[in-house]
């Protein structure tokens, strides 16, 4: 099985874009026409996972106007741009071709429904000790949950009870040393990628022993789009998709 990167509308991670990836499901804000000018509208969030088995590189986003109803219209209006720390970053010129996540984007990985490890490692029992720090992530403000496994090289537990912690943007979130118990020899960390979410994935990993700090769900990135509308634009139902690219590095 290839990378997969699946977009979703909503921050639930639930509602998925890629069977029919339109623009008009991410339910952008509607604007009235100016009688001069242009009007911007505010940027409305989309989500991705590479939900698939092998790493991708490099991952674009563009909206292309395939069958959709006024679609060359919609997309000679649509911007669209990576997230910078919870915020949206520089917007590619209108129906432009957007890098929305830079380097490599390894599989994302649920936390685990059951306990797989062999010899049997005991269910870790105590939530972590978490603590906001420095850093430049792309983590927004908010309320983020944090837990972790015991991992050896049959498997791994099921998480530990969860963390909850408030950060500012862009700040990392660092675990206090956790020691390893009998039969583990590693530790998974996880984390809700999305401020207020319930949702946990795989963040990072060690050998136990020394603090870790968490910066973003693997597999996971953010982007926005947006709406330049001008006098000249006829008013009515617009539709258009977006198409996603990226190279699968295994």
């Amino acid at each position: 099985m290839a990378g997969i990167i699946t977009l979703y509308r909503n921050a639930a991670l639930t509602q998925d874009l890629s069977d029919e990836s339109w623009a008009q499901s991410l339910i952008l804000p509607t604007v009235s026409v100016p009688q001069n000018g242009t009007t911007t509208t505010a940027g409305t969030a989309g989500y991705g996972l590479n939900t698939g088995t092998t790493t991708m590189l490099d991952v674009y986003i563009q909206p292309a106007a395939s069958t959709g109803l006024r679609g060359a219209e919609f997309v000679a209006n649509m911007q669209i741009a990576a997230d910078n720390q919870g915020s949206p970053g520089t917007y590619a010129a209108s129906g432009g071709n957007c890098l929305v996540y830079t380097g490599a984007l390894a599989p994302s990985k649920a936390s685990p429904a059951s306990n797989t490890s062999s010899p049997a490692i005991t269910n870790p029992a105590s939530a972590p000790t978490v603590s906001a720090v420095a850093g430049s992530t792309n983590l927004a403000a908010g309320v983020y949950k944090v837990a972790y496994s015991f991992t050896n090289n049959a498997g791994e537990t099921l998480v530990s009870p969860t963390a909850t912690i408030t950060i500012n943007a862009g700040q990392a979130i660092r675990v206090t040393a956790i020691a390893l118990t009998t039969n583990a020899t590693g530790i998974n960390y996880y984390l809700t990628p999305i401020a207020g979410r319930n949702e946990l994935y795989k963040a990072a990993s060690n050998s136990g022993g020394a603090n870790i700090d968490l910066s973003q769900a693997i597999g996971f990135f953010r982007f926005w789009v947006r709406q330049v509308v001008d006098s000249t634009d006829p008013t009515g139902v617009y539709q258009a998709q977006l198409t996603v690219s990226s190279v699968d590095i295994g």
